[in-house]
């Protein structure tokens, strides 16, 4: 009998402790979060409960409410400036001052986990927000001006592929976003690429502003990649078949670009993709116009924490660097063949089939067209393989090899373009002739000079972005592909490269800008024009698909063109790979 009252006293007790110390009480069993206007803030340290206070990564929060911030190292003493007024506090001193004024905290500014923390109430209030604290969830609840709708990301990760040094990294990644709604969600549970879509569908429909972009963290082991199938019907040259007499079984992979819409419908998404179902059968529904930015970083468990420390150095360098040059290796499928009409020649008629023999150097001449006719690139320089029957004529600089490619990753940061019948392959072909008809392109011997074992050895002085118009670099955005070594363990920051096969259709870059069009000769046009006006890799990625895949839709009656399909494949299978920029 006596063991209930002395239960409930106990049960009474614990009561009164959480109505006194609510902080202390749910802090050690939940991870403790706080948000301004509703958006939720993420910082490298996790908010901590210290002495029944909410103490918050210094920088973070001083960034976060708008302010302006300074560290003297030799003091310890942080300032915040944010219009008229200044709030200073010093590390383990309750006294700290406003605009000049003395105020007593309840608990000073610390050091934990190796960062500084300071009081969140007293900093949030100095600077005229006001703060509550929601018990049943753990949340630091600041307001601060008027509450208006944000625009808003999506950063996609899954719990058991990363380390817990990853989180942090992450979360300090996001925190660099502070205009914006930063929604972060574990998609581990998600059995594929249709469930997390779902989800992301449902979960935009309760948001108020206009969602930017998704960044994925993970490679498609860890988040789920879409399902695609290069099943397309072609042409030949003479057309002495029709683009539907023959269909291509073409090779399944995977792609992310279907997370950059949610008009489609997800009983669509679950059929087999191709553009021969889409187009040519209409069996399938989608709808390819992307509406945002769809970024994924192909790193997994304990990669992802070193690969932002560095993207953050690249960005600090970079923006130090004057110029960066765009700096072409290239080894192109076809060329000027010997014997054949001099360069400056072309044929323009689609039914001329020697269009297929006589073409420029593929992406090295469409390359230096933006150099000199477009004026868009401002610091270019070329490679060409110079091997074999079919050379780069295009004002090289020297030949495509490992020491030239060690010698440009040494000057600094430089945007490098790749492009080549395979990974790091500088092609030797040969030329045959056809009977009575002109030389065609017969056998060749490739010599892959850079492999997933080498790469980073040539690659090894300064940081790097890279377009990477080869073969399979990216293959189905696997932890196993050359573009995850280069990025996990190399200097790799920013790679557009192919899940699958890239095909860029080269028979119009010697086209005029508007026959160029249906080829991704265009889709490279605008990503550089972009950047030559100001915009980010990421943006400047972003309109250039849009302004490809409208040209393509518009284009679906040109039957004298290779296959216009070729160029949806192109845009399923490019990705871009890396991080979404934050502003500084």
């Amino acid at each position: 009998m006596l063991k209930t009252p002395r239960l409930l006293w106990v049960v009474g007790l614990a009561m009164v402790l959480i109505a006194l110390f609510p902080t202390a009480s749910f802090a050690a069993n939940k991870d403790i979060k706080a948000t301004i206007n509703g958006k939720q803030l993420y910082f490298d340290v996790n908010p901590q409960s210290i002495d029944g206070r909410i103490f918050v990564p210094m920088r973070g929060i001083f960034e976060a409410l708008g302010a302006e911030i300074k560290w003297d190292g030799e003091t310890q003493t942080v300032t915040g400036l944010k219009g008229e007024t200044t709030v200073k506090l010093t590390i383990n001193q309750k006294q700290a001052y406003i605009n000049g004024k003395t105020v007593t905290l309840d608990a000073p500014a610390t050091i934990a986990k190796g960062s500084t923390l300071v009081p969140v109430r007293f900093i949030a209030e100095s600077l005229g927000a006001d703060v509550k604290w929601d018990a049943l969830t753990s949340t630091v609840i600041i307001l601060q001006g008027e509450v208006t709708a944000s625009d808003y990301y999506y950063f996609l990760y899954n719990s058991k592929s990363v380390s817990a040094g990853d989180i942090m990294a992450i979360k300090s990644y996001i925190g660099k976003f502070r205009s914006t709604n930063n929604i972060m969600l574990d998609v581990t549970e998600e059995k594929d690429a249709v469930n997390i879509y779902q989800r992301l569908q449902s979960d935009s429909t309760k948001q108020s502003g206009k969602l930017l972009g998704i960044q994925i963290f993970g490679a498609s082991e860890d988040v789920p990649a879409f399902n695609y199938l290069s099943k397309t019907a072609t042409i030949f040259p003479d057309r002495s078949m029709s683009r539907f007499d023959l269909v291509l079984n073409g090779e399944r992979f995977l792609t992310d670009y279907f997370y950059s819409s949610f008009k489609n419908d997800t009983a669509q998404l679950k059929k087999e993709i191709s553009p021969y179902a889409v187009f040519d059968e209409k069996t399938v529904k989608i709808d390819f116009e992307p509406q945002w930015k769809v970024v994924r970083l192909p790193l997994s468990k304990g990669e992802i924490e070193g690969y932002l420390k560095r993207f953050d150095e690249y960005t600090t360098k970079r923006n130090a660097q004057k110029s960066i040059p765009v700096v072409n290796f290239s080894s192109p499928t076809y060329g000027i063949i010997p014997g054949t009409p001099e360069d400056g020649e072309d044929f323009r008629d689609p039914n001329d089939e020697r269009r297929l023999l006589y073409q420029k150097d593929d992406y090295s001449y469409v390359l230096q067209r933006l150099d000199k006719e477009f004026n868009i690139l401002k610091n270019y320089r070329l490679y060409g393989n110079q091997q074999g029957d079919i050379k780069v004529k295009t004002n090289v600089s020297g030949d495509y090899t490992k020491d030239n490619v060690a010698k440009e990753n040494g000057t600094g940061i430089v945007d490098f373009f790749f492009n080549g019948a395979g990974n790091f392959t500088k092609t030797k072909f040969k030329v045959v002739e056809r009977g009575d008809e002109a030389p065609s392109i017969g056998s060749d011997s490739s010599e892959k000079i850079m492999t997933s074992e080498t790469v980073n050895k040539v690659l090894s002085k300064n940081y790097y972005t890279m377009i990477m118009m080869q073969s399979e670099d990216a293959k189905n955005l696997s932890n196993k592909s050359l573009v995850h070594e280069m990025m996990a363990n190399g200097k790799a920051i920013s790679i557009i490269a192919g899940s699958n096969k890239i095909l860029p259709g080269g028979l119009n870059n010697i086209a005029s800008l508007e026959d160029m069009k249906p080829t991704l000769y265009y889709f490279t046009y605008n990503f550089y024009k972009n950047q030559s006006e100001g915009l980010n890799r990421t943006d400047s990625y972003l309109n250039a698909s849009k302004a490809f895949v409208t040209e393509l839709l518009n284009h679906q009656d040109l039957k004298w063109d290779p296959n216009f399909e070729f160029g949806i494949t192109n845009l399923a299978s490019l990705h871009n790979l890396g991080v979404i920029e934050y502003k500084n």
